[in-house]
């Protein structure tokens, strides 16, 4: 009877942490803010994977040293930006991925606007620091989440 009781309790614990083990494994990458874009009305952007990895990787610091995600119902944001004709003053947000652990948010902005700063690497790094940090305090206010250190960082954006 106590050997049936230990292996019942083994198997659940096996059962969680294999579950823990596929959720990990699931999540091919250990970053907390992914962006990414798609192309809607058949433009071409040169620096924009280069601007949008040096953005990332400003802004994800801000967000773990601010304990962003400590008490967020998701782990990770997947942002992407859609070049289009209009530019859309908020995000629109997805559902959690429960298996990813992902919140995907989406914006649509106005490619002409885009088309002016594509060339120079340092404006379009600023460009999309400005446009994550409008998403990223978004996500805050609708999940309770701390926005101050997002808030500093766009005054020091906005004043450059």
């Amino acid at each position: 009877m106590a050997y049936a009781l230990s292996s019942q309790i083994l198997a659940k614990q096996f059962r969680r942490i294999r579950k823990a083990l596929v959720c990990k494994l699931n999540m091919a990458h250990n970053r907390k803010l992914v962006l990414g874009a798609v192309d809607l009305v058949g433009s071409k952007i040169r620096n924009s994977i280069v601007a949008m990895s040096e953005a990332r990787d400003s802004l994800e610091s801000i967000l773990i040293s601010s304990s962003y995600f400590e008490n967020a119902p998701f782990e990770w944001v997947g942002l992407i930006i859609r070049y289009g004709k209009k530019n859309d003053a908020l995000p629109t947000f997805n559902r959690i991925n429960k298996r990813y652990g992902d919140l995907p948010i989406a914006i649509e902005v106005d490619v002409s606007e885009i088309y002016d700063i594509h060339n120079s690497k340092e404006l379009l790094v600023n460009y999309y620091k400005k446009l994550t940090i409008l998403c990223l305090i978004a996500v805050a206010e609708k999940y309770a989440l701390p926005k101050e250190e997002l808030e500093k960082a766009s005054l020091v954006i906005n004043a450059n």
